[in-house]
C-alpha cells in the first residue's frame, strides 16, 4: 500500500519499510495487550493514552492493522479516558488525507 504524506510543503511516498515496521509496532502492542484489559494490567495508564493517540491515523491509513482485539481495546480505553475521546475526536484525520 502506497501512502503519501505531506513533508512541509512536499508530498512523499512512505517506504514500504516504514509501513511494514509500523505494521510489527502495532502488532507487538497488541501481544503485550494479550489477555489483559489494558496494556499494563487491569487499569488504564499512561501507555494506553499515548497508544490511543496514535490509533485513528492508523486506522485511517492502514485499517486492516488495527485487529477486532485491539478495536475492544481503544473501545475500552475511550470509554475510561473520555478526554481522549474528546481529543482524537477534535483531530480531522480524513480531512487531512484529502489534502494529501
Amino acid at each position: 500500500m502506497k501512502t503519501k504524506v505531506p513533508k512541509v510543503f512536499k508530498k512523499i511516498e512512505v517506504p514500504a519499510e516504514a509501513v511494514a515496521e509500523l505494521k510489527e509496532k502495532v502488532e507487538i502492542v497488541e501481544a503485550i495487550l494479550g489477555d489483559q484489559r489494558f496494556l499494563a494490567g487491569e487499569n488504564v495508564t499512561l501507555a494506553d493514552i499515548s497508544f490511543g493517540v496514535e490509533v485513528p491515523m492508523i486506522k485511517v491509513l492502514y485499517p486492516s492493522f488495527i485487529s477486532p482485539k485491539l478495536q475492544a481495546w481503544y473501545d475500552r480505553t475511550l470509554r475510561d479516558v473520555p478526554a481522549l475521546e474528546e481529543y482524537n475526536s477534535q483531530a480531522d484525520y480524513n480531512g487531512f488525507l484529502k489534502k494529501l
